[in-house]
């Protein structure tokens, strides 16, 4: 008995000592999931998109960090999902670059095939930290919430134990990394599906470059500009809304 309960001790302490182990550099996989049918609306174009689409649109993307670095983007789509190639393609030319120790933000964003480099400070987000708790990818995560463009909330879950202030897209600014978050007028959700410590690969987080670049007050009012062009021909116009919240993150 003695003996068997000094391995219990010993397993426990060396537990406790794993979960201490905070990485500085990892790669980490989020499903992201987005509700198509709700996200299209319900104008007669959007009707007519839903029956050639699959309900959800479901892709990988990684979040990789090396200290103070860290790059978002996708890795790939669920392969059972049949999305036509340009409905992918603003996905596949997006990437969120962040140099925390400068507190920059460095992403490039594609609308209509064009690509935009929007270089700024980090959004600050005024966050609500609450009591609720949840296990994601075997790490204790914090719920938090917060809101952009004044009316879209952000539910978050992050975590201590990865310290580093990041998040999916622009969403960071919490004592930890973001391992899920949901946007409920986006129709999205981000989960973090594994944290691989051991196959990393530092010189792939690389910012994004273009000959013209943009602050984010710039790339805001052009593309707010554009959506008054464009609300002329939607029938619902939170539709319009919607594409300019999705630019925006």
């Amino acid at each position: 008995m003695r003996s068997l309960l000094v391995s219990l001790l010993i397993i426990a302490t060396t537990s406790n000592s794993v979960a201490q182990v905070f990485p500085t550099k990892a790669r980490v996989e989020y499903e992201v999931k987005t509700n198509l049918r709700k996200q299209l609306g319900e104008s007669t174009w959007a009707e007519m998109m839903s029956n050639n689409l699959p309900p959800f649109k479901i892709a990988y993307y990684q979040y990789s960090f090396d200290n103070q670095k860290s790059l978002f983007k996708l890795n790939r789509f669920d392969e059972s999902q049949k999305l036509p190639e340009w409905f992918k393609a603003d996905d596949e030319n997006a990437s969120w670059f962040q140099d925390h120790s400068t507190n920059q933000i460095r992403y490039q964003k594609s609308m209509a095939g064009t690509p935009f480099v929007i270089i700024d400070s980090m959004p600050k987000l005024t966050w609500k930290i609450t009591d609720e708790n949840m296990v994601i990818a075997g790490f204790n995560c914090r719920k938090a919430i917060t809101r952009l463009y004044d009316s879209v909330y952000v539910f978050a879950f992050y975590t201590e134990e990865i310290p580093i202030s990041g998040g999916p897209c622009t969403v960071q600014g919490l004592p930890g990394l973001i391992l899920a978050m949901t946007i409920p007028r986006l129709h999205t959700s981000w989960i973090a599906t594994k944290v691989d410590v051991t196959q990393f690969d530092a010189a792939s987080i690389k910012a994004p470059t273009n000959k013209k670049t943009y602050t984010f007050a710039e790339y805001q009012k052009y593309l707010s500009e554009r959506m008054k062009e464009w609300e002329q021909y939607y029938e619902d116009k939170n539709e319009i809304r919607m594409m300019l919240w999705n630019a925006l993150l």
